[in-house]
């Protein structure tokens, strides 16, 4: 059941509007643990890895923010860190199998995707003159990173390049160009650990980049704030312009710096600036924000737990482009693209230990425990 558990759930989050929805993040949590619950119960699991213990901390900061932050926005939110603490803890169960369902899970929402859209019966993305694919998920940023996701996860076993190809054409339908950028880094950097690509070879070409961004970066950002609209079209990917992201991020820096220690309380960034849009479009700023540096340490601890040890090249890889993309966008937010990106860690913070009688009765009572409250989060 454990083998199952990530993709599948990877799966019914993309084709319910990404999992955005509050209720829709609640059922899954509560789903994912008490499945985990059940499975500790029949055989011993592993010993959770450092990354899990991470995002458990995440999530129980997350809720002690109800002491200091806006009541009740903690228990809005809160899900996300359990689910995607319950998804590593099952991926590092499932083992290498779970990055195969995750593969064809990802193929499959690809390939739907590609057919409603060829088909007319799934609309272009709700911006109107939008030329862009969105759905499953409704939002083509998220559908373009997760087919990156794809693309570089198939990219690494000869049998799966067909559906890299899939994934490869509904990534540039999306016309995401974090997503595409995203996309090259990991397979530059698999290439890179599969030693396809000399590692002196890589050294210089990296310095090359590092020179020529501390060159351009000035102008470059200077193009990136820039107010120019997005054509929703092809032209877009010929356009460097972040459409007001860089406001949305110097609110949740000045909120951070108002509040440095423990930030304004989860859920508070919306409220304290009086912005429309839900988010900052970066993981490290709301949290900043939001939970302060304790946060951002319980964060950065996660970050480096997974990427530490590239056990899995293709896993490894997968996971840094979407790390990299987390930053500039809400993608947080979607349990169906970070749902993906959790997986892949599951599968490079495997301990390889398993916990003895007593704490296996002990982990299955908390896994218990978690999946009733997120059950009864989602009910109520």
């Amino acid at each position: 059941m454990q083998t199952r558990l990530p993709a599948a759930a990877v799966l019914v989050a993309a084709f319910l509007a990404g999992g955005y929805p509050v209720g829709v993040g609640s059922y899954l949590c509560a789903a994912v643990w008490l499945a985990l619950a059940l499975a500790a119960a029949r055989r011993p699991p592993p010993v959770p890895s450092a990354a899990v213990l991470a995002l458990l901390a995440l999530a129980a900061l997350t809720l002690l923010s109800e002491l200091w932050g806006r009541p009740h926005e903690a228990l809005a939110v809160v899900q996300l860190p359990l689910l995607y603490a319950g998804l590593v803890w099952s991926a590092e169960w499932a083992g290498a199998p779970a990055l195969d369902g995750l593969r064809v899970a990802i193929g499959v929402i690809a390939a739907a995707g590609i057919a409603g859209r060829v088909s007319g019966l799934a609309a272009p993305s709700p911006e109107p003159g939008s030329a862009r694919m969105a759905w499953p998920l409704g939002y083509a940023d998220g559908l373009g990173l997760l087919c990156a996701l794809g693309v570089i996860l198939c990219a690494a076993r000869r049998r799966w390049w067909p559906v890299a190809g899939i994934c490869a054409v509904a990534l540039f339908w999306t016309l995401s160009r974090s997503a595409i950028v995203a996309c090259l880094v990991g397979l530059g950097a698999l290439a890179v650990l599969r030693g396809l690509v000399p590692r002196r070879v890589a050294l210089v070409g990296g310095a090359v980049l590092l020179a020529a961004a501390v060159v351009l970066a000035q102008p470059a950002y200077d193009r990136f704030q820039s107010p120019a609209p997005d054509t929703r079209g092809v032209s877009r990917l010929a356009t460097v312009s972040g459409h007001g992201r860089t406001h949305l991020w110097h609110a949740a820096l000045v909120e951070g710096r108002d509040q440095p220690l423990a930030g304004g309380g989860a859920g508070s960034w919306r409220r304290v600036t009086g912005a429309q849009v839900a988010n900052p479009h970066s993981l490290e700023l709301q949290t900043f924000a939001e939970l302060g540096l304790v946060g951002v340490a319980a964060l950065a601890f996660f970050l480096v737990a997974v990427l530490r040890r590239p056990r899995d090249a293709a896993a490894w890889s997968a996971f840094l482009a979407w790390a990299l993309v987390s930053a500039v966008d809400w993608d947080w937010q979607l349990p169906a693209v970070t749902g993906a990106a959790m997986v892949c860690a599951g599968s490079l913070t495997a301990t390889g230990r398993t916990l003895g009688a007593r704490a296996a009765v002990a982990a299955a009572g908390i896994a218990l425990g978690l999946g009733a409250a997120a059950l009864l989060r989602a009910i109520v």
